[in-house]
């Protein structure tokens, strides 16, 4: 299973290694995303209003009961026991890679980012990989200290639902 590092975290890589060993291994992480980056994301799509379509980023919130009474514009809530419904064949995990199967980055929260948001980061990561291999490749980010630390620092940013 895929692990979670820092976006800005870099470790020292070996000398031995090529450029294209490194991109790979990039890739084969769920990384984590600082609300800051976020947050300029998301002005910046504020302010291009006149775009229709938003490529760069989808957010997906997973919390369940404690949903609301807000949440990040634009983000949209699939309950993570919903999102990894196995009875139901996956169906709602398989709708939303195909709903995001061109967006550059999909980051996933819950309250804290602590279990539901990396756990459904990690699930998606390798379900997507697993069964949608000819999809483009895409960043699978969590949000740092979930919606509770977003919602002190960027309350501006914040939707009521």
């Amino acid at each position: 299973m895929a692990t979670v590092s820092s976006v800005d975290s870099h470790e020292e890589k070996a000398d031995n290694k090529s450029a294209k060993e490194e991109a790979a291994e990039e890739e084969e992480v769920v990384r984590e995303i600082e609300a800051s980056d976020l947050a300029v994301w998301i002005e910046g799509q504020l302010q291009r209003k006149d775009e229709k379509t938003n490529t760069k980023y989808a957010i997906i919130d997973v919390r369940d009961d404690d949903y609301g009474p807000h949440k990040i514009i634009g983000a949209i809530n699939i309950a993570k026991h919903k999102l990894l419904d196995e009875a139901n064949q996956f169906q709602n995990l398989r709708n939303l890679i195909a709903n995001t199967k061109h967006i550059q980055n999909i980051i996933f929260h819950c309250r804290y980012s602590m279990v539901r948001g990396p756990t459904s980061a990690k699930y998606y990561f390798e379900f997507r990989r697993k069964n949608f291999p000819n999809y483009t490749k895409q960043k699978v980010l969590v949000l740092r200290g979930g919606f509770a630390f977003w919602q002190q620092q960027h309350p501006k940013l914040c939707q009521h639902i």
